[in-house]
């Protein structure tokens, strides 16, 4: 998905009594809570991880001060959502990249994941970004792709990721399925 035009650097609107800013040292087994509560059983790549492994892990990430890109929307002392995104660089072009947006239950629908996005692309615009990238489910079942449509996100390409259908005893894969289909979306400028 591609958006035309400069990327937005106003400040989002907020629904009364939220505020975004970064994760703090404390927050680790609340943000690891709204990641599982927004994903639930669709959680990809770390199920193999406990609930206590995950929360120490996002623990040493705010210790280690890998926040630049991360930012948390909080109701006075509970976590409404956040975003996990981060700056890179390819042929000498800076791109933001949003790698994940979670909306804590009793939270959605108001306009939390839009005002996460809005942040993180007025940030990578303030750093130079000519565009932003996310991928995400093409099914829209969870509507983050119809968030992305309204904020000016058009699909560049979409590629189907594939889980063994069943694996024989030995542990070969024996047939594939397809898993989901996956967008990649992008906002430039």
């Amino acid at each position: 998905m591609r958006l035309a035009g400069p990327l937005p650097t106003g400040a989002p609107a907020l629904p009364s009594g939220i505020v975004i800013g970064s994760p703090a040292p404390g927050d680790a087994p609340a943000l690891h809570a709204a990641q599982a509560g927004a994903w639930g059983s669709d959680l990809i790549g770390v199920a193999e991880e406990s609930d206590d492994e995950l929360i120490a892990e996002i623990a040493d990430q705010i210790a280690r001060g890998e926040t630049a890109y991360w930012r948390v929307a909080r109701d006075g002392d509970r976590i409404a959502g956040q975003i996990w995104a981060r700056l890179t660089e390819v042929d000498g072009v800076r791109i933001g990249v949003i790698d994940e947006v979670d909306t804590s239950a009793g939270y959605r629908r108001r306009g939390i994941a839009s005002a996460l996005v809005r942040e993180a692309i007025g940030t990578f615009a303030a750093a130079g970004c000519a565009e932003v990238r996310l991928h995400t489910d093409d099914s829209d079942r969870l509507g983050a792709k119809s968030l992305y449509r309204k904020l000016g996100f058009e699909t560049l390409k979409t590629h189907t990721r594939w889980q063994p259908r069943w694996v024989s005893a030995a542990g070969h894969v024996v047939g594939l399925r397809p898993h989901s289909v996956k967008s990649r979306t992008t906002c430039s400028r």
